[in-house]
């Protein structure tokens, strides 16, 4: 549950996706890719994107993500992907234990097989 308020803490927000996808795309801060102008500002019609100051190009902070043209609220997406991972790691380490104590718990083996054992 820790995890879970850590990471609403972290990612509760639209903007701090954005920050956080902002920080991913521009390491340094932001750089257009038309231009290579450093400044930029956010439009508040439309918070995802970027418009340089220099040229004026605007870039989102989801273009060549699978964010991408998405309407949903990057929060909502953000959310899933921790669910889903936490889930797939959970899975994953009660496979491992099984592994090692000789037997894969039920629904968890989708259709492996145990390897044959050696006589």
């Amino acid at each position: 549950m820790a995890g879970l308020l850590e990471f609403a803490a972290r990612f509760g927000t639209e903007e701090r996706c954005i920050e956080h996808l902002a920080g991913l795309r521009w390491p340094g801060g932001f750089v257009c890719s038309g231009c290579g102008g450093r400044q930029a500002w956010r439009l508040k019609a439309r918070p995802r994107v970027y418009e340089c100051g220099t040229c004026h190009r605007q870039e989102s902070v989801t273009a060549g993500t699978v964010f991408h043209r998405t309407r949903t609220d990057l929060s909502k997406w953000f959310l899933a992907a921790y669910l889903m991972g936490s889930r797939q790691a959970r899975r994953l380490g009660q496979i491992s234990a099984a592994r090692t104590w000789g037997g894969v718990p039920d629904g968890l083996d989708h259709g492996a097989q145990a390897a044959p054992r050696a006589e």
